[in-house]
Order: C-alpha cells, then sequence, then structure tokens
C-alpha cells in the first residue's frame, strides 16, 4: 500500500492529543451494531440510498474490493485501538473484506486540533494521498470539522487491476478484453484507500463507539453529510454536524447497517442506476421484512 498511509499512521500514534471521545459507557460495545428502529416505507429507503450514493445513473459506486485494514491516530492508545476494533467488526459484518491484524493500513481515521490546515499540510507534504492511479485529483469532501477522500484504482470484469497506459504527460486506463453492454461496464472503480480527518472538538461528548461508526460510514462507502437534508432516516452521519442540545444515534443504525451490507453485497461490474436499484431492494427487504415481499 502507499507508504505515506504508514508514515501517517506512525506519527500520530506519537503525540496523541488528549481524550476527546469517551469511552463506551452502555451506549453500544464492540460487539453490538445496530440500533432499534421503526419499519419505513419504500419510498423512504429508495431516497435514503439515492442520498448515500451521488453518482450519475451511469457513472459507477466504488467499494473496497481488496481487503480494509483500518487505522486510528490522534487520540490515546487505548481510543484508537477501540476505534479500530469497531471498525473492523462492523465491516466483516456488513460483508467487506477484512485484513488480518498487522495488515498495512488502508483507511485513516485522525484526529487533529484543526482539520482544515492538517489536510493543507498533507497536500502541500503527500500531494500523491490526494490522486488516484492515473493521477486524477480524488473527491475531497470539506464538511468543515471532517474531511474525506478515497484513493482509487479500477478492477477489469475479472477482477485483475486494470493496465495503465503512459502516455507522457496523462495516464489512462487500458478497458478489459471482455466486451461491455448497457449494464455491464468493462471496468469498475474501487477504494486503493480512504481517510477521514476529524476536528478534535467536534468530538466532545461521543463515543469511541460513535466516531468508529462514523468513520465506517465515511469510508467504506462514499458518503456525504452535506446531502443528509434529502432523507429523514436516522443515521450515525449527523453525529458531528448536529447542535448540542439534539438526540443523535449512539451507535450504527439499522439504516446504515442495512445501508453497507447492500453496497457490498451487491453485484459488482454494474453502472450505478442497476447497483442503485439492487441496493434499494436489498434494503427494502431487509428493512422491511415480510411486507418487502408482498
Amino acid at each position: 500500500m502507499r507508504h505515506w498511509l504508514r508514515i501517517l499512521v506512525l506519527g500520530f500514534a506519537m503525540s496523541a492529543w488528549p481524550a476527546a471521545a469517551e469511552d463506551p459507557t452502555g451506549g453500544g460495545s464492540a460487539g453490538e451494531i445496530v440500533v432499534e428502529g421503526k419499519r419505513i416505507e419504500k419510498k423512504e429507503i429508495d431516497a435514503f440510498v439515492r442520498a448515500l450514493t451521488d453518482t450519475p445513473a451511469y457513472g459507477q459506486i466504488s467499494r473496497f474490493e481488496w481487503e480494509v485494514c483500518p487505522a486510528a491516530g490522534g487520540l490515546l492508545p487505548q481510543q484508537n485501538s477501540a476505534i479500530v476494533s469497531r471498525i473492523r467488526t462492523v465491516a466483516a459484518a456488513a460483508g467487506a473484506p477484512v485484513g488480518k491484524t498487522g495488515c498495512k493500513p488502508n483507511m485513516l481515521v485522525l484526529v487533529t486540533r484543526d482539520s482544515q490546515q492538517y489536510v493543507k499540510s498533507l497536500r502541500n507534504k503527500y500531494p500523491a494521498m490526494f490522486k488516484d492511479e492515473i493521477d486524477q485529483p480524488a473527491h475531497v469532501q470539506n464538511n468543515g470539522a471532517a474531511v474525506a477522500w478515497h484513493v482509487e484504482g479500477r478492477l477489469t470484469q475479472d477482477n485483475l487491476p486494470a493496465d495503465i497506459a503512459d502516455a507522457g504527460t496523462t495516464k489512462y486506463y487500458i478497458s478489459s478484453t471482455m466486451s461491455s453492454s448497457r449494464l455491464t461496464p468493462p471496468t469498475r472503480p474501487h477504494f486503493l484507500a480512504g481517510v477521514l480527518v476529524l476536528d478534535v472538538d467536534s468530538l466532545g461528548g461521543l463515543t469511541t463507539t460513535q466516531v468508529a461508526d462514523y468513520a465506517t460510514m465515511r469510508l467504506l462507502a462514499r458518503t456525504d453529510t452535506a446531502r443528509l437534508d434529502r432523507t429523514a432516516a436516522p443515521t450515525i452521519l449527523s453525529v458531528i454536524d448536529a447542535s448540542p442540545d439534539s438526540q443523535v444515534p449512539v451507535t450504527l443504525t439499522n439504516w446504515d447497517f442495512s445501508y453497507l451490507k447492500a453496497l457490498y453485497g451487491s453485484l459488482e461490474n454494474r453502472y450505478a442506476s442497476s447497483q442503485r436499484g439492487q441496493m434499494q431492494r436489498m434494503m427494502r427487504k431487509d428493512l422491511q421484512g415480510d411486507r418487502a415481499r408482498r
């Protein structure tokens, strides 16, 4: 994996900030994943999926196809460890591939005093951190107290890394020799790495479970909290931007977990419109139970 990932983790391990997230005390242990929720209607589920997958119809929805290896830095060692453990538990339960202990990190959760300044310094020091395999800029989602982005590669229909041609000033992917169609594109994007940088002040009053679950939803999928006004569903994605006196989920909600299971259980090599439709059907079956089959 890219060397800057390990450098960042080691650097943060040597200089933890004061504790910003309280240890879980009955607000969700590492073995619990979902909170209770009411059953909802088809249109609400469909709106939730659309809100969380801001991808054009003939674009493609990315996810981790290779093993996920989370790491955390910036908090106390026991808090970093709790966040990593929780992410691994949820990712595995959702069906994402998870690496063994000691794997090379490719999913980073970093806590700093000033996320904006820190990300700016990263751009200056590690410019490759914000580019994909063919040097195209990564899409950075900057929501003030939280900044997230993914580094992407591409796979062929037979699950091999797509070949890259270097034309000197530009690079581009070479399509698979397999034929494509209206349903099956020749290649598909996948996450090589994901990074989430959080302001320490935004975590006051949150448990490590809440921080970990928020990070899981931001990094296992490309979700943008700026689009939450498009859905009324309860989601852990609201915890960072919520007002101090508002009620927020104490853990990953059943909506969140169902979304992750649908994302990682859906078919690969599909355009976004097809994959999104499959995810919506999977979530309806999961959240509505018998009603979804009527």
